[in-house]
């Protein structure tokens, strides 16, 4: 089996495929992947701190065909290059995460457009280290029974293909005064990939959810943006990992080397608070 994986560090697609339709999907026409992608969460990151101990969020189809799915949790974690891994032999300690989240239904049937109210509870136990618990509410889209009529993507493409799509939000419970802190070390130009290179260390006990936006300063001073990265989850244990923007004007990858460019941090968790920064670096 291979693993074809979409990154997104807030919610998850990813396309499993058999080896055998591996060519043909990759001759998909554009239109053809977007259908793949056959559900949405809203909201795509629930956070349940102080007294809050519920939640509920809504899967909505947003395919053209009518979609069964199976809904489940399951633990990740994050590898210091930013991928959400799935751990499938966890430990007794990770598994006890697991076993404090609760969720109903685990199974929606949803016509085009339509949506399935999804109830999420956490409980936690006596004496409980003040730390972020973190899962990823997962939903599959089952195969179409056999002798089913083939779904747009596959009429379009003409190609039929064993495809399990699935997507995936974190669903995080807080407890205690715990703290996040991200903080860039490195700025690097790759020229030839065409986009900036930014290390950041993270700090706490809790995650950060955050743009990460790049610019410089014009003649009269003003702020001119040369590349951003927005909405991004970056979760315990790690802490140190890259991040990639790409410059909006990829023809400059060359011009500003040498140049002072500035970062700052957006907390997504907060938008009415002040950007953090600016972190001053000298491009290579």
């Amino acid at each position: 089996m291979t693993e074809k994986r979409e990154e997104n560090n807030n919610a998850g697609y990813k396309i499993l495929f058999t080896a055998l339709g591996l060519y043909a999907f990759l001759l998909l026409p554009t239109a053809a992947l977007a259908e793949i992608k056959a559900g949405v969460f809203s909201p795509t990151r629930v956070i349940l701190e102080g007294r809050k101990r519920s939640e509920t969020v809504q899967l909505i189809n947003r395919d053209a065909v009518t979609n069964t799915y199976k809904i489940s949790m399951v633990l990740m974690e994050m590898d210091d290059q930013g991928s959400l891994v799935a751990i499938n032999n966890p430990t007794p300690s990770q598994q006890a995460v697991k076993d404090m989240f609760r969720f109903s239904p685990r199974r929606a049937t949803l016509a085009p457009g339509a949506y399935q109210n999804i109830r999420l509870m956490v409980r936690k136990p006596a004496n409980l280290p003040t730390g972020e618990y973190r899962v990823h509410l997962r939903a599959a889209v089952l195969p179409s029974p056999p002798g089913t009529a083939p779904s747009p993507s596959e009429q379009q493409g003409n190609v039929h293909l064993n495809i399990l799509v699935h997507i995936s939000i974190p669903i995080i419970a807080r407890h205690g005064q715990g703290s996040v802190s991200v903080i860039p070390q490195t700025c690097v130009l790759e020229k030839e990939s065409k986009r900036l290179a930014v290390q950041l260390q993270r700090t706490g006990e809790y995650s950060a959810y955050f743009g990460l936006v790049a610019y410089v300063l014009g003649s009269d001073g003003t702020k001119q943006k040369i590349a951003q990265k927005l909405g991004v989850g970056y979760y315990p244990p790690a802490t140190q990992r890259t991040f990639h923007l790409p410059l909006e004007q990829p023809e400059r990858a060359y011009s500003l080397a040498g140049q002072r460019i500035f970062l700052e941090i957006l907390n997504y968790e907060n938008l009415n608070e002040p950007a953090k920064g600016p972190w001053e670096f000298v491009l290579n």
